[in-house]
């Protein structure tokens, strides 16, 4: 009976310190604004020759500090990605440009005596809110064009290579300003 009485306030006088070690730190919320600028491209396969798309990025944040060592952290943030295509000899210019709403829900774990270091990790939600597109390529205007037709019952033009779905024959038309 005594071991259990001796186990019992060892328990007791554990809990008690944990209960006593956790007064000592208050929490805090923290709010806050960011923005900055985004540099974005999208790989595609076959690749396409691109430059980086010139976008913003805004939002919002929420960090909630509980632990010494330990907080959570929500942000709201509206974010441009895209890509811009490069014609190299063509007179054509195009770019798309997608907007998404991000929501990050973060663990913020930060440590150090001497400096502050720090690790935030967790999920992301993201909603495209819609895209747009910038081109010189007017759809009223006619352009020359040629329909290449690709094999059929009496004709088969398959090679046994792989050239990145472009053939020299169409990068010359293209060059030189026709629609394929």
């Amino acid at each position: 009976m005594s071991k259990l009485r001796i186990l019992l306030l060892f328990i007791a006088l554990g809990c008690l310190s944990t209960l006593m070690a956790q007064t000592h730190y208050s929490s805090r919320v923290s709010i806050g604004a960011k923005g900055g600028v985004d540099f974005s491209r999208i790989f595609f396969n076959p690749s396409v020759k691109q430059g980086m798309l010139t976008g913003g990025v805004f939002g919002f944040q929420v960090r909630y500090i509980e632990e010494n060592h330990f907080g959570l952290i929500a942000e709201l943030n509206w974010e441009q990605r895209g890509w811009k295509e490069n014609f190299e000899s063509a007179p054509y210019r195009y770019s798309r440009t997608i907007n998404y709403l991000q929501i990050p829900l973060l663990a913020h774990i930060y440590f150090g005596r001497r400096g502050r270091f720090f690790f935030n990790a967790g999920p992301e939600i993201g909603f495209c809110l819609g895209s747009s597109t910038s081109t010189n390529f007017d759809p009223a205007k006619k352009y020359p064009t040629i329909i290449y037709v690709y094999g059929g019952p009496h004709a088969h033009n398959v090679d046994a290579r792989w050239n990145y779905s472009s053939r020299g024959w169409e990068t010359y038309m293209a060059e030189k300003g026709y629609l394929l």
